[in-house]
């Protein structure tokens, strides 16, 4: 089964994203725009597991959220990967909650190593994929992008992490919730 770990986003912040991902298809047409459904921060592509690797990915990550408590995100600017040259990735990061979310990837990462299910080696940055370029055209339109922002960026408690099911179809992919692994409450929420 091929699965992912998220963060999951509020249903209410959908509108404002919903918005900020029509000015970017006004501003890029020809790059595939991520629909506002299916936004979301991975903190760990898995792939392919049977279904024994799955049971110890959900325990682990039980394990994982069990050690982290809520914090809040706050949206902030536009971002692109790579950095420079042509972009192939345009994203939406924070201004608020980037080290906690980091922390919790980190404590996720050592959590599934320990397993022997090591992450990726490259530094996490936490951030929404809005959208992959098709085309060169996305350079220009690169100009437009990096100055969008959400219209209304309302803080966001991050109460858990998701395993998810990624099952691909011609019209994109189709996320289901797997498993949701709370964190522990927050003295400060």
């Amino acid at each position: 089964m091929r699965t992912f770990i998220a963060v999951l986003l509020a249903a209410d912040l959908r509108p404002a994203l919903h918005h900020l991902l029509e000015e970017c298809r006004r501003c890029d047409p020809h790059s595939k725009w991520v629909p506002v459904e299916n936004l979301h921060f991975t903190l760990a592509f898995l792939g392919e597991l049977s279904l024994p690797q799955l049971e110890q990915v959900k325990e682990r990550c039980l394990e994982t959220a069990a050690r982290q408590t809520v914090f809040t995100i706050r949206f902030g600017q536009t971002g692109s990967f790579p950095p420079q040259g042509r972009p192939r990735v345009v994203w939406l990061g924070l201004e608020r909650g980037g080290a906690e979310m980091a922390e919790a990837y980190r404590l996720l990462a050592a959590e599934l190593a320990s397993a022997g299910m090591p992450l990726e080696e490259r530094p996490f940055v936490p951030h929404l994929t809005l959208g992959r370029a098709r085309t060169g055209k996305t350079i220009a339109a690169w100009t437009q992008l990096q100055k969008l922002q959400l219209q209304e960026s309302k803080p966001m408690p991050v109460t858990g992490l998701a395993v998810m099911r990624s099952q691909l179809q011609t019209a994109g992919p189709v996320y289901s919730l797997l498993q949701h692994c709370p964190f522990a409450p927050s003295s400060g929420l």
